[in-house]
């Protein structure tokens, strides 16, 4: 009946070192089953290599205290056991612990050395969250810029950086004053406040890009409104100082459009 424990017991035992390698929860167990074991039929022998066993998987658990802690233990049992009746294999177990002491400084070179790998990892990927981080802040602000510019250039086309178009006189002629524009032959009318103004060799398309789009609209290929003097704005007309003047379809989504904005920004 005892040689079947201490058969149970030496199957734990080469379990635990079977599996040590792959899995050291499993080589635990089995190696604190052999211990538990050994101990409760008194063999000295088998609770030297559970011990030992036991020192060995927490060093490579990395639990330098439990190990130590184990190996003293280990030393105290070894010191009972009768050196005269056991000399043979106290000198084993010596050689052996002599080879664990051995294996666990290697061991605890190899766990130095997985630590070291490890920060080394750690700073390379803070170095790439790094430039990740650059990579999109960068694209943030070009982001920002394009929005930026975008907002810019509908400001510029909205609303005039002047107060007024410089005519081919020299005269400065506030847009306020500008009632309606049209074109005549080859030449350009402008109706204002005081009469009428031509503009000689110029055409519609050169002059409207001066005039801001808040305020003025096309409503025909040859005719631009001043939305200021617009009574009314109908489906397909405009009520312009009492007269009808028809909207284009050509024009007409354009010149809604800049005509919301103009009711929205009053």
């Amino acid at each position: 009946k005892d040689n079947y424990k201490i058969g149970l017991v030496a199957l734990d035992l080469l379990k635990s070192d079977y599996y040590f390698p792959s899995n050291i929860e499993f080589s635990e167990k089995s190696a604190f089953s052999a211990l538990d074991a050994s101990k409760a039929m008194g063999v000295l022998s088998e609770q030297l290599m559970a011990l030992k066993q036991i020192t060995k998987i927490y060093t490579k658990k990395g639990d330098l205290q439990k190990a130590l802690n184990y190996s003293v233990e280990y030393n105290l049992l070894k010191d009972e056991v009768n050196i005269e009746t056991s000399s043979n294999k106290i000198y084993s177990y010596e050689m052996l612990s002599q080879l664990d002491v051995k294996n666990a400084e290697i061991e605890i070179i190899e766990i130095q050395k997985v630590e070291s790998e490890r920060e080394s990892k750690n700073r390379a990927m803070q170095r790439n969250f790094f430039i990740v981080f650059c990579v999109l802040a960068m694209g943030f602000i070009y982001m920002l810029y394009r929005r930026y510019s975008e907002k810019k250039k509908f400001v510029d086309e909205y609303f005039a950086s002047e107060t007024g178009v410089i005519l081919k006189s020299g005269r400065k002629l506030p847009f306020n004053e500008i009632k309606r524009v049209e074109t005549f032959r080859n030449d350009l009318v402008l109706f204002t406040r005081s009469g009428k103004i031509t503009e000689k060799g110029t055409t519609l398309k050169s002059f409207l890009p001066l005039l801001p789009k808040l305020n003025f609209g096309r409503v025909q290929r040859g005719i631009i409104l001043n939305f200021n003097n617009i009574d009314k704005v109908l489906k397909t007309k405009i009520e312009f100082e009492g007269e009808a003047i028809n909207l284009s379809s050509n024009y007409k989504d354009e010149f809604v459009e800049q005509w919301e904005l103009y009711i929205k920004s009053k």
